[in-house]
């Protein structure tokens, strides 16, 4: 694997995958903290200050599965027990902000497109050597589009 996908993964993925130890007697807000935590950061390291994505983190984050991830994270949350005959965990609310706010960017065709941080579209010289580095906005953002309606 490339360094870039095992950054992400390392990162991204695998934050967005970790759940808590079961153990007794945890309140589940405190999971919920730390997976907004865990967004919040994949958030940082997929976009610039200026709200522009990183092609190359994009295209790790595809590579390793981000997106699957992400589905995993909103269906683990809709699955934790709810307390005190409650419909929701208390900081449901601020997860589902913090989730729906990394999927809007990931969803956003213009950012996407016009990224000042995107990935040279044709190699020069061209060589197979360079076709690991191929991003192609548009795929990645149906591929985005087709889990975030599935999602929601």
């Amino acid at each position: 694997k490339q360094w870039y996908q095992r950054r992400v993964r390392g990162f991204v993925v695998n934050g967005l995958t970790w759940r808590p130890p079961n153990i007794p007697n945890i309140h589940p807000r405190v999971s919920l903290m730390a997976m907004i935590d865990h967004i919040g950061l994949a958030g940082q390291i997929l976009y610039s200050e200026s709200q522009q994505p990183y092609h190359l983190m994009l295209l790790g984050f595809d590579r390793a599965q981000g997106l699957q991830a992400l589905v995993g994270t909103y269906e683990w949350s809709a699955a934790l027990p709810k307390q005190d005959n409650k419909d929701l965990v208390a900081g449901s609310g601020e997860f589902m902000v913090a989730w729906l706010t990394l999927i809007k960017k990931l969803i956003d065709v213009k950012q996407v497109t016009e990224s000042s941080h995107s990935l040279p579209s044709q190699t020069v010289p061209p060589s197979n050597q360079y076709k690991q580095f191929e991003f192609e906005p548009v795929h990645f953002l149906a591929k985005s589009h087709k889990f975030a309606f599935e999602v929601i």
